[in-house]
């Protein structure tokens, strides 16, 4: 496995725990410090799949030779 390879599987295993603690703390959270349910997914503009997908294959090895 190369570095980047090796770079990359922490990348994404970095995302899930960081998605899963979001998941998981965010109920918990009080309601004042929610913030407005208005526009909550303009940060995403569906380019979250593709992020992920470029981090996921960053360091496939056949890709770069």
């Amino acid at each position: 496995m190369t570095k980047l390879a090796k770079t990359s599987a922490l990348a994404l295993v970095a995302i899930v725990i960081i998605i899963v603690s979001v998941i998981v703390e965010g109920p918990r959270m009080p309601t004042d410090l929610r913030g407005s349910n208005v526009g909550k997914w303009d940060v995403v503009h569906g380019e979250v799949f593709q992020a992920i997908g470029v981090i996921s294959f960053g360091g496939y090895e056949k890709r770069w030779g």
